[in-house]
């Protein structure tokens, strides 16, 4: 009876033992499936993302060609305005040089004009006072002819009066 009830006991916990593998067999298969599951889902994912970075690496080849592009064409448009700038940037130079220049020339004229102005008045006073020193040395010129005349006339009057009493 022994080995009788050895058997029975044995039987009796091997049940749990069975019923735990067999819930753990279960369970095993059900998490087999899911992780399956997933991994199938993961798998479709992956593709899926590889399908995805292709066609953006398409994309993104298309954009790059595109900048390129652009700036090829921007980059002429660029250089071609960046050239004219820098010719308006030359000629606005050389436009000040100029305006310096002539500035320069403007304010040396208008003092040379000032100047020129100033001796000119001096010259026009001087003018004045030599028109009236002048005018003066002809009245006393005149003056001095009637002197003279006079005295000429009174010299042949006495000239005339001393021929008459010597000769007479």
């Amino acid at each position: 009876m022994t080995h009788k009830n050895n058997s029975l006991i044995s039987s009796i916990s091997l049940k749990p033992s069975k019923l735990n593998f067999r819930s753990q067999t279960v369970n095993a298969a059900s998490d087999k499936k899911q992780i399956s599951a997933l991994e199938a889902k993961i798998s479709k994912l992956t593709s899926d993302v590889d399908k995805l970075r292709a066609e953006t690496a398409g994309i993104e080849n298309e954009i790059k060609a595109l900048q390129e592009k652009i700036m090829e064409i921007g980059g002429v448009k660029l250089r071609s305005q960046k050239s004219k700038v820098d010719d308006l940037r030359e000629q606005l130079a050389a436009l000040n040089d100029r305006i310096t220049t002539c500035d320069v020339a403007r304010t040396k004229n208008q003092k040379d004009c000032e100047k020129f102005a100033k001796i000119m008045k001096s010259g026009e006073e001087e003018l004045e006072t030599l028109v009236q020193e002048l005018a003066e040395l002809e009245e006393d010129m005149k003056r001095s002819s009637q002197n003279a005349e006079k005295i000429r006339k009174k010299a042949e009057d006495a000239e005339h009066v001393f021929l008459t009493f010597a000769h007479g």
